[in-house]
């Protein structure tokens, strides 16, 4: 939807239809594309094939995830010296005055006076 309201502010008026048109077959023509490739291969091949092929796609990408995942997780060290957020707010009438948010303890935030 993004790229049909860039479509229209960005092209002068005379050449929206072409614009679009153009867009139109750059994007629909892979996606007829790949249909007809799937009714051809399911005409051709038993239907348990395909299952298979995406059931090890999907299984290789959770195992890429859970690598990534298991990559970016902090260690203790990295934890132990929790953040200190300093905030200078004149108090005023409309101002409460409250004590600092240091960090975090257990998903809790540690409220030091």
């Amino acid at each position: 939807m993004c790229l049909t309201t860039t479509i229209q502010r960005r092209t002068p008026a005379a050449l929206q239809g072409r614009a679009f048109t153009a867009y139109e077959l750059f994007t629909g023509v892979p996606q007829l594309l790949s249909i007809l490739g799937g009714a051809i291969a399911v005409s051709l091949v038993d239907y348990r094939i395909p299952l298979l092929v995406m059931a090890c796609g999907i299984a290789a990408a959770a195992i890429y995830s859970a690598l990534r995942l298991r990559e970016e997780v902090p260690t203790g060290s990295e934890l132990a010296d929790p953040p200190v957020l300093h905030v200078d707010v004149a108090p005023g009438g409309h101002v409460v005055e409250q004590p600092p948010v240091v960090g975090h303890e257990q998903q809790r935030p540690v409220v030091r006076p």
